[in-house]
Formats: C-alpha cells, sequence, structure tokens
C-alpha cells in the first residue's frame, strides 16, 4: 500500500523498512518537539511510517501500540489482530516496529529486551509453570552455543536441536525461541518448527501381571506409601503432576480442582480409592496427600526416579516403569471393563476425543504379535 503526502511527489511503502540514517532523522526531530505530522509533513512521508519508524526506535508508545504489540507478541499475524480488535490491517503494521535488515545481528548481552524481561511477560499472561520452564531450557541450550541472536544462527540451533534431542524436544526448544524472538519484535528470526508425527496408539504400558508384581513387592517390603502412590496413579489415570499437588481435602469431597495455564478442571476420585487409603493418610502430616521427605511437593522427576529403582528391584522393565505409563495403564483397563469412551475422556481430562482413542488402537508389539500369529497360518 502507498502513502502520498502534502507535496505527491514522493511515495512510500508503509512496509519497507528505511534506512538507519532515515529513523535517526526522524527521532531527532521527535526529540526536539515535533509532533508525527509535523516530521512526516517536514519529510515528505506518510505520518504512518514516521509513527512506525518511532516505534522501531522505541520511543513512541500509546495505549494501542502497547496493546498491539502485546498481542504480536503472543503470536498473533498482524491479520489476526486486525480481525481480533477490528483495526484496519494497515493501521495495525503501522503501530508494528519494521523488521531489521536481512543478517542483523544482536549479541544476547546487548538485547534492549531481556529474557527476564520475557519470562515476567510469559508469567503475567498465565502461562503454565511446565511452559515458562521450557522457555528456560530453551533458551539456556541456546546460550550455551551461541553469544548472538539473528536468523542464521537460528537455523543453526535448529539443526542442533535436531541432532541431539528427541524429535519432541527439540520441537518445544525452537517454539520457546520462537516465541522469544516475536517477543524481540524480530519474527523474521523464527525458523520452522517440524511438525511431530501424530500419536496413533501408545507404547511401552505396564502391563497388568506387571502391575500386581510391583504392588505385590512393595506391600512385601513394608514400603506403604509408595505402594499409595502407584495404587492412585493406576487408579485415577491423573497425569503424574495432578496427583502430586492432591491436598487433604480431596478426601472429604471426592474431587479436586485443577487449575493449569489459566483454566480450571475438576479432577474426580473413586470413593473405593479413597477408602481403601484413608486410614494411611491419617498418619500422614502435611496437607499434600504425597509431600517428599523434606514435606514439600515432589517433583516429577523425583517420582520417575523412584519408579525406575522399583523397576530394578522387582525385575520390570525400565521402559514402562514410568509416571504416565501407569496414566496408560488406567486408561486400558478401563476400555476392558467399560467402553464408555466419553467417560473416560472427561475422567482423563482430554478436551479432544481423538486423544482418547489412542487407547482404543493396538499398540505396535501388539499389531506385530498379531500379524505375525495370522500370516504364520497360511
Amino acid at each position: 500500500m502507498k502513502y502520498l503526502v502534502a507535496s505527491k511527489t514522493r511515495s512510500y511503502s508503509l512496509y519497507a523498512r528505511p534506512s538507519d540514517e532515515d529513523i535517526k532523522k526522524i527521532t531527532g526531530l521527535f526529540a526536539n518537539g515535533m509532533s508525527v505530522r509535523a516530521i512526516a509533513a517536514k519529510l515528505e512521508i506518510g505520518w504512518q511510517r514516521v509513527r512506525k519508524a518511532l516505534i522501531t526506535a522505541g520511543i513512541y508508545e500509546n495505549d494501542t501500540s502497547r496493546s498491539i504489540n502485546e498481542l504480536y507478541k503472543g503470536g498473533l499475524s498482524a491479520a489476526e489482530i486486525a480481525a481480533k480488535t477490528g483495526i484496519k490491517k494497515a493501521v495495525v503494521h503501522s503501530y508494528l516496529p519494521y523488521r531489521q535488515p536481512q543478517g542483523y545481528t544482536v549479541p544476547l548481552n546487548q538485547l534492549s529486551i531481556t529474557f527476564d524481561s520475557f519470562l515476567e511477560w510469559a508469567a503475567n499472561n498465565e502461562k503454565a509453570a511446565g511452559t515458562i520452564n521450557s522457555y528456560k531450557v530453551a533458551y539456556s541450550r541456546y546460550s550455551q552455543n551461541f553469544d548472538h541472536i539473528d536468523k542464521a544462527s537460528m537455523l543453526e540451533f535448529k539443526r542442533w536441536a535436531l541432532d541431539n534431542y528427541q524429535h519432541v524436544t527439540a520441537s518445544h526448544m525452537l517454539s520457546g525461541m520462537n516465541m522469544f524472538c516475536r517477543f524481540l519484535n524480530h519474527p523474521e528470526w523464527c525458523v520452522r518448527v517440524p511438525r511431530t508425527k501424530k500419536i496413533t496408539s501408545v507404547e511401552n504400558i505396564i502391563s497388568l501381571e506387571q502391575y500386581h508384581r510391583l504392588m505385590s513387592g512393595l506391600q512385601q517390603d513394608g514400603n506403604t506409601k509408595w505402594y499409595h502412590i502407584v495404587l492412585w496413579l493406576a487408579h485415577t489415570g491423573a497425569r503424574p503432576n495432578d496427583i502430586l499437588i492432591l491436598t487433604r481435602d480431596c478426601l472429604d469431597k471426592g474431587y479436586q480442582d485443577i487449575i493449569n495455564k489459566g483454566m480450571s478442571r475438576r479432577f474426580y476420585i473413586a470413593p473405593f480409592l479413597i477408602e481403601a487409603s484413608r486410614e494411611y493418610f491419617m498418619d500422614i502430616e502435611h496437607d499434600l496427600l504425597f509431600p517428599n521427605i523434606y514435606g514439600h511437593k515432589m517433583s516429577v522427576q523425583g517420582l520417575n526416579a523412584q519408579l525406575k529403582r522399583f523397576g530394578a528391584r522387582y525385575k520390570i522393565p525400565d521402559d514402562v516403569m514410568r509416571p504416565y505409563s501407569f496414566r496408560h495403564f488406567f486408561a486400558k483397563q478401563f476400555l476392558e471393563h467399560n467402553k464408555n469412551i466419553a467417560l473416560l475422556a472427561d475422567v482423563m481430562g482430554h478436551w479432544n476425543m481423538d486423544t482418547t482413542r489412542i487407547y482404543l488402537r493396538k499398540s505396535l508389539s501388539e499389531q506385530l504379535e498379531e500379524l505375525n500369529e495370522t500370516t504364520s497360518k497360511w
């Protein structure tokens, strides 16, 4: 879009970045007290272009620019912001800073906006604790390998992440750094995040025989705390972190409200499970049902490490001794005894029924076993 002004002898694109000299001239006039429109008339350029240059220099701000840039940093495009706010797309663009020239590089220690500011923004926008932690991990890995940030280094970071981490982990790190780049008003530095393969079945689920062996071993060894932790993991289908934040109130109410990512969902607990564990919880002095040895919330990493130790002790394969294995175990056992998949989706807190349907499919090992059994008959 072209904007003709005053003399109509010069035409400027709102989207083409002016030179550093032009930006310096505009900011100098603004510092001397000239208004945006006065500068536009003097330089014979569009006033929206003047405003955009001042925003790029970080010396112009009002309520509209703050709200638009907040949405932009949150990952919305100019078109999406226009649709959301009702502001014309061209006007939205005039409130966004110009992109830097190709090859523009900034040392990490000279960023005008710090990573701590980014974390503060994420917390104020009610990002989940796990999401904020993934941002920290992504930036930590990036800063260990690069002392500056630009498109080339982001592409190199992408190659490094995919070479050194599993696909899902690498995608999370790239998404975190992309969000930081948008927060810096440099979307041109973002890299394309590889799509993760859609999960169609669940692997490495603890079997019923292995579960009974584990429970029997814990009971014989007198390890009542971990006996009840595993019991609750296997009979609630809860996410590991949900189990670890349960409080004593849920024993009387029969449910607990879980708040995550700014949303609340109600987590129900079967009455038989509460009764089976009530005597054990009477001896627990803490408000949390399953605190760590210091009386604080146990970490998922600590839960995982302890399950691995029990796996080694009771001869259970390491790949099934992980917290989420019991969530999948619950879903499989539930569907064997009750085919109500809608109820299962509600119990497990799935927003999309397709997520729950993966438990209706056989795992890869089960498919191979059935394939072998069938094809060997002819």
